[in-house]
């Protein structure tokens, strides 16, 4: 019995994978089914893809897995000994995506997870909040287990959007033009359709035709792919958007506002040739966190006299 016991318990998959809590070690059917994945095995898999240099289909799969996680977090999943497994993501698995999502450029995704994540963040803090009104001595156990907004978050919502302005051309679905009304392509009449039908059968069946007419080709008005350059405007969008969340993050969720958020930024307004918004972005880190003052410098002979002193 001692045997047949530890028999069991030994591991039927990888066991690195077991050691580190990524996947369930209760897998009966291992031979058919991959076991059940954890949140840990989930975050390995978005920060091993995401942090991959010049793999945009390894960065793809990574937000690909994380939409993955969104669907299973509406799901209950058991595992074979009735225990509830609980799919949720957390932190690192936001920072994963995010990563990915400035990698690609894609800017509209990285501040749709940032706006997910900002909402998660604010109904924590209000659920501390009233918490810590009952019960003041449990406060930073629940800050530790809540969503929170970080500086890389931001930092890679600012990427992707400095990475979708410097995009020029992009592709666009733009219909056929005819040359007139009457080349636009209209259902024909019954009476077409008959002897059109009529005429064709006639060719088919008959033995002695010699050739076969051939076959008149439809003209539609289906868009077809088109490239075109982008304007200033809408290359600016994501700036605009990237300049507001970097301006609202330290009355939201106190990230004190630096240089490295704002730099960026008024350098890819500057490569766009919009210079006011450069400058208002580079005063507006001014007016909070002015530079310090000026140190004296000493001059160079004050200097040598005093060393021979």
């Amino acid at each position: 019995a001692a045997n047949a016991a530890a028999v069991a318990a030994l591991p039927r998959w990888r066991p690195k994978s077991i050691t580190q809590q990524s996947i369930s070690n209760a897998n009966p059917s291992f031979r058919t089914s991959s076991p059940i994945m954890t949140n840990a095995g989930y975050a390995s898999i978005l920060k091993r893809n995401s942090r991959k240099k010049n793999k945009p289909s390894m960065w793809r799969h990574c937000l690909r897995v994380y939409d993955k996680m969104g669907e299973l977090e509406k799901e209950r999943r058991t595992d074979k000994r009735g225990k509830r497994i609980k799919v949720k993501r957390s932190t690192a698995h936001h920072e994963a995506a995010l990563v990915a999502a400035s990698k690609l450029g894609l800017w509209e995704e990285a501040l749709s997870i940032y706006k997910r994540v900002e909402k998660a963040s604010l109904a924590s803090k209000n659920n501390v909040a009233a918490t810590s009104n009952a019960d003041g001595g449990s406060v930073m156990k629940l800050r530790s287990k809540n969503i929170r907004i970080t500086d890389n978050m931001v930092l890679s919502v600012v990427k992707a959007s400095v990475k979708a302005s410097r995009i020029k051309k992009t592709t666009t679905k733009a219909p056929i033009y005819l040359d007139s009304v009457n080349d636009a392509e209209q259902p024909p009449s019954p009476e077409e359709t008959k002897s059109n039908t009529t005429a064709l059968n006639a060719t088919m069946y008959d033995e002695s035709a010699d050739s076969v007419p051939p076959v008149q080709p439809t003209t539609s008005a289906r868009p077809s792919l088109t490239l075109r350059l982008l304007t200033t405007q809408e290359r600016r969008e994501p700036l605009d958007f990237a300049r507001d969340v970097v301006l609202s993050m330290e009355e939201k969720h106190d990230i004190p506002l630096v240089s490295r958020h704002v730099n960026p930024l008024a350098s890819a307004y500057l490569h766009l040739g919009l210079r006011s918004e450069a400058a208002n972005l580079i005063n507006s880190l001014n007016d909070r966190r002015p530079p310090p003052p000026d140190v004296y410098v000493y001059p160079k002979k004050f200097m040598k006299e005093k060393s021979k002193l």
